[in-house]
């Protein structure tokens, strides 16, 4: 398809330089001649790049139990790298987990770490962290311990 738009772009260049020939001096002609050329040339760029990369996000690892007052890290993971960085927002269900609300991933890279304080639960609890990206997410559940 994208070779079809550059075929065209072509004829449609080849179409307007006859009729510029016609209507323009010279050497008006030759400027929209070279103008056309150009446009073709920066179309033919643009529809030889590869497609970006859409990042598709993969886990959130976490323990699965942590002891209360105790710093912890996660790992949040795309299915592959991507050409840029990439932001990903936290949300926890229970405040005794502190998590960012946000965590980037390096450009051509596929994970990072997610550094995670836990306060001290009066008894175990199961807490859940989501990790999104635009319309997807990831979560994973932690139990906190109470510590004595």
């Amino acid at each position: 398809m994208f070779q079809q738009i550059i075929d065209l772009l072509i004829r449609l260049g080849n179409a307007l330089t006859a009729i510029a020939n016609s209507l323009f001096t010279v050497q008006q002609a030759t400027e929209i001649r070279d103008k056309l050329a150009l446009l073709v040339v920066q179309a033919e760029a643009i529809v030889s790049q590869p497609p970006p990369i859409t990042a598709v996000l993969a886990a959130l690892s976490l323990p699965s139990s942590v002891l209360g007052l105790s710093t912890f890290a996660g790992i949040v993971s795309l299915t592959s790298p991507v050409s840029v960085d990439t932001v990903i927002s936290f949300t926890v269900s229970n405040g005794v987990l502190q998590v960012p609300a946000t965590v980037t991933i390096p450009a051509n890279q596929n994970q990072a770490n997610v550094l995670i304080t836990a306060g001290n639960p009066p008894s175990n609890i199961d807490v859940i962290v989501t990790a999104t990206l635009g319309s997807q997410s990831k979560s994973s559940s932690v139990t906190v311990q109470n510590n004595p």
